[in-house]
């Protein structure tokens, strides 16, 4: 019985789990310039020319990030990878915008794509599935670009098998404590 607790909890230990997450910075205040963003689980740095958070600038009236120049990351706060799934953009006041997105793959190497938007709003820009596996995104972008409702799969960090025996083992100790007094 006791072995079979202890394969349940290594084989428990090392499976990771995955969470989708809808980043919509609807929840932080307002903030510009800014040269880091942290929210739900990740951290937007800015690059060359700088980030914010502001309201009326996404669909509808809602927050968006605003971030402008090259070099603006996207990873994960406490590390792990993460899949790219698909967000909505926009440019400042309708102006054409080029923008380079480059995912760079926590195993090595990297994946790209150039958009130019044409108008303001560009909605539900997805990513194909070779967006998978990634430690950190940039952005790189000719002038301003409002994004917002990031689409992301992280892949939660399985805690190790040694952390689940060492609770196990204090456990032990405390029914042995126990079965003494």
């Amino acid at each position: 019985m006791r072995s079979m607790i202890v394969i349940i909890l290594l084989l428990g230990a090392t499976t990771a789990s995955a969470a989708t997450i809808t980043i919509d910075f609807n929840e932080l205040a307002a903030v510009y310039p800014a040269s880091t963003i942290d929210t739900k689980g990740y951290r937007f740095t800015a690059g060359s020319e700088g980030l914010g958070v502001g309201f009326n600038w996404g669909p509808g009236g809602t927050g968006a990030m605003a971030m402008s120049g090259d070099g603006n990351t996207m990873e994960l706060i406490y590390g792990g990878t993460f899949s790219l799934e698909s967000f909505d953009m926009r440019t400042f006041s309708g102006f054409n915008e080029n923008i380079v997105i480059t995912g760079f793959f926590e195993s090595g190497g990297e994946i790209s794509t150039s958009l130019t938007i044409t108008g303001s709003y560009a909605p539900d820009y997805l990513f194909s599935d070779a967006w998978q596996d990634l430690a950190s995104v940039q952005f790189d972008t000719t002038g301003v670009l409002y994004i917002d409702n990031i689409v992301t799969v992280a892949n939660v960090v399985p805690v190790p098998a040694a952390a689940w025996l060492f609770g196990s083992a204090l456990l032990g100790l405390v029914g042995l404590r126990r079965r003494k007094a």
